[in-house]
């Protein structure tokens, strides 16, 4: 999860204690490592950024935020993941831009200092973040399209706040208490307050696909990103009734939109599973490219399950040619309780079912189908992610 806080102090200090304190009330979020900073934005001018980080890429110090680009001496604290990162930072490096770590964190800020609030187009992801740019004296933050992300901010007296909780901006004792009106109403007649209001008076909330601009004392809010951009709905609601092509290229977009997104995940590490239902394949779906080893597993109580589970075998291969399966499978006898399977991918079924039923001598067929599903998934799991390999499952 991950939580950021700043502040902008115009002619006064910032206190270490207190920048700590707000940063450590997001403890929660981010529990693997935390970290401030204090900068000098010039002679009347006070930066303060705060981070906990919950760290899923990256775990080795290189990752820490806040971190600072080198060559531009911009700085930022972002909570997120950019699901794109690696293949923006093959684009970043073909322009000459040199990377020290492995962190999608790093990747945003260079990509910031290469092509300025014109990188917000260019990810895909779940994002909150802030960057300050040193050059040009001004912070700017940014917030993923659908909002996954929260980001609050408000200007009080001479200072300029930001977190990712509404109660970290109240911890300071630098935001007044007071009820929005607005905010109050909203919540009471919909069950949530919607962006950019909030419960308190004077925070706002950064809309989804938003970004906001602090520069000489001014704030300027933006949007990057739209569901329908300019004229698309339109065109859509017109052709698409009476137009067959029009029709299919929106089906088409709509594909190659998923199939990317679910690319980009592949690409972070994450462990997938194909599905298939009662002793058929049938509703087994495919691998998308780039997995080269997949392990399918499934339990069933009928010698018509285990042939089924062959064809499943022949199923993922047609999704996902050219990926090396290994299949593994047992087979319960609902009438003596007893277990079969295969060897090849799952060698300690046979124990694991012994095992269990030595702790649980009453255990019915379904009972140890569901324990040597969930035991054996585990372990093999655990050992594909340790060899960073990628998954295909079939529980039947």
């Amino acid at each position: 999860m991950g939580g950021i806080f700043g502040i902008l102090a115009s002619n006064c200090s910032i206190s270490k204690t207190a920048l700590e304190y707000a940063t450590n009330s997001l403890a929660h979020r981010g529990p693997d490592d935390k970290g401030t900073v204090i900068i000098q934005g010039g002679t009347s001018l006070e930066i303060g950024l705060g981070s906990r980080r919950l760290a899923i890429l990256d775990l080795s110090l290189l990752g820490h935020q806040p971190m600072k680009d080198a060559e531009t001496g911009n700085w930022i604290v972002y909570n997120g993941e950019i699901y794109n990162f690696r293949e923006l930072r093959q684009r970043l490096q073909g322009e000459g831009v040199r990377f020290f770590s492995q962190s999608d964190t790093e990747v945003l800020l260079k990509a910031y200092g290469r092509w300025g609030e014109r990188c917000l187009g260019e990810l895909r992801g779940m994002f909150a973040f802030a960057i300050w740019d040193a050059k040009r004296s001004r912070l700017l933050l940014g917030r993923d399209p659908m909002g996954i992300k929260p980001l609050y901010y408000c200007s009080a007296g001479q200072n300029f706040l930001f977190a990712s909780e509404l109660r970290t901006l109240l911890g300071t004792e630098l935001v007044p208490r007071r009820i929005d009106p607005g905010g109050l109403i909203n919540y009471l007649n919909f069950g949530s307050v919607y962006d950019p209001m909030t419960m308190i008076a004077g925070v706002s909330a950064l809309q989804a696909g938003h970004y906001a601009v602090w520069e000489n004392g001014r704030l300027t809010d933006s949007m990057y990103w739209d569901l329908a951009p300019q004229g698309r709905a339109a065109t859509a609601s017109s052709h698409l009734s009476d137009n067959a092509s029009a029709r299919k290229a929106l089906e088409e977009d709509v594909y190659a939109t998923l199939d990317q997104a679910v690319r980009n995940s592949i690409a972070d590490g994450v462990t997938y599973a194909v599905a298939a239902g009662n002793d058929n394949a049938d509703a087994c779906t495919g691998s998308p490219a780039g997995v080269t080893e997949a392990i399918t597993v499934g339990a069933t109580d009928s010698a018509d399950g285990r042939a089924s589970f062959s064809d499943f075998g022949s199923c993922v291969d047609w999704f996902a040619p050219g990926v090396n399966i290994t299949s593994a499978w047992w087979l319960t006898d609902t009438s003596t309780n007893t277990i079969s399977g295969t060897s090849m991918a799952t060698p300690h079924v046979a124990g694991v079912a012994a095992l269990y039923l030595q702790g649980n001598p009453t255990a019915t067929a379904q009972q140890v189908r569901d324990a040597l599903f969930n035991l054996t998934t585990k372990n093999i799991v655990t050992n594909a992610q340790s060899a960073n390999n990628h998954l295909l499952f079939s529980n039947f």
